[in-house]
């Protein structure tokens, strides 16, 4: 694989209008600046067109109008929410069962279950920008009780950085999705194909699961590269462990989720023998992109 093909593949996580518009013009500017002889990105290339990628992605979510977007961000904060709500009731149930009934760790599960239950429910009937505003405050809440457990036990925060992570996924999705008033409870069904959905939600909706996925996937990775069982004491090479992991994996999912959404998009279209379909390429740099997507972007 050339060296081209090797930026072209890495840049597409660029919104899919960026990419038609720029991307001829921003791989010419990175093979300009590569060395005689490179043959791969180079870790700074591949971590600035990463982040801007990503960046770009994120703004566009945010502003954009596209219902698809909204209902597939709506459906992945109610799963993010109901896992963050699961977890912390089945914790409680546990406490409760073994005598612990009082103490700071236990209000603290017993205010996180309440937090995101409610959150799930407001997804549910419909009350996207009360539920978005709540999720906001269930981050403040996850990040609390890091603090409550410090004193308990120095490595808890560390096996907790996975709900501060979902729950941060969790509220951006419910911040995209919090200008439409469409229960939930008739998104799914649509989703899941059992009645029509808005073009593109499913597919949307498989790749925002892919990072909300990831996040529990990576605390046992996470444990492992820091040896949590044998180390002494937490020290800032392990929080930097920590905050590499929780945030590399879900974003190599999300990027591996829009890759494999975007070649089984052109390889449908390639089948279909669809004429004028702008390539797959993104460009480079953080430049703002435009107002509008083709209509068939991937993502």
């Amino acid at each position: 694989m050339s060296l081209e093909m090797r930026y072209r593949r890495l840049l597409a996580v660029y919104p899919a209008q960026h990419r038609t518009a720029y991307a001829d013009e921003m791989v010419a500017v990175l093979m300009d600046g590569a060395r005689p002889g490179q043959r791969l990105p180079s870790l700074r290339e591949a971590a600035d067109l990463l982040w801007c990628g990503f960046a770009a992605r994120a703004r566009r979510a945010v502003r954009s109008p596209d219902p698809a977007r909204r209902e597939a961000a709506a459906i992945a904060g109610l799963i993010g929410a109901v896992m963050l709500a699961a977890v912390a009731v089945r914790r409680l149930y546990l406490a409760s069962s073994m005598g612990f009934a009082e103490g700071a760790p236990v209000r603290d599960v017993a205010v996180r279950a309440l937090v995101w239950t409610v959150v799930a429910a407001l997804v549910l009937v419909g009350l996207r920008r009360t539920a978005a505003a709540l999720a906001v405050l269930g981050v403040l809440v996850e990040a609390a009780a890091i603090v409550v457990w410090l004193p308990v036990e120095a490595f808890r925060p560390i096996r907790m950085s996975w709900a501060l992570a979902l729950s941060l996924l969790t509220a951006a999705f419910l911040v995209v999705a919090r200008r439409a008033r469409r229960p939930v409870l008739g998104s799914v069904p649509a989703t899941l194909g059992l009645r029509r959905s808005p073009a593109g939600a499913r597919g949307r909706v498989a790749v925002l699961l892919a990072p909300l996925v990831a996040v529990p996937v990576a605390q046992p990775v996470l444990e492992t590269v820091i040896g949590i069982h044998t180390a002494p004491a937490v020290t800032a090479g392990i929080v930097l462990a920590d905050v590499a992991v929780m945030v590399g994996l879900p974003l190599l999912a999300l990027g591996l989720a829009v890759a494999a959404r975007r070649a089984t998009a052109d390889l449908r279209l390639s089948r279909t023998g669809v004429a004028g379909h702008a390539p797959a390429e993104p460009g480079v740099g953080c430049a703002a992109d435009e107002d509008q997507e083709p209509v068939d972007a991937a993502v």
